[in-house]
């Protein structure tokens, strides 16, 4: 249970109040669906915005991200199989990856880039 407190805890700190595993396991699919529909408005705003070569490019990166954070949450979840902790440790991996994707679109697409030497 300390090691799912602690996924909970670095995941989402707002999952810090959830006691029992439901809650956590709750509390981190529904940070989860947030985070992931941030990504999806801030992928179609950029894509949109974007000339047709860096569009292709930003759905084959997207495309393989997604698989990527999959597979790679999956082998985490893995370590847990057939435990009761695997849903909980695939839901708070997931949740980090997407948080960290948004903030990596928005470096990308956000700010400006430096200038060239």
């Amino acid at each position: 249970m300390l090691i799912l407190l602690a996924r909970a805890e670095s995941s989402a700190g707002e999952c810090a109040k959830a006691e029992t595993q439901r809650e956590i396991e709750a509390c981190l699919q529904d940070a989860l669906a947030k985070a992931s529909k941030e990504v999806d408005d801030a992928y179609n705003r950029y894509l949109v915005s974007l000339p047709k070569e860096q569009r292709s490019l930003l759905k084959r990166a997207q495309d393989a991200w997604v698989h990527y954070r999959d597979a790679n949450c999956k082998a985490s979840a893995a370590v847990y199989s057939g435990g009761t902790m695997a849903p909980a440790e695939l839901a708070g991996c997931k949740l980090d990856h997407t948080r960290d994707r948004l903030a990596e679109l928005r470096r990308i697409y956000e700010e400006p880039p430096s200038p060239k030497r």
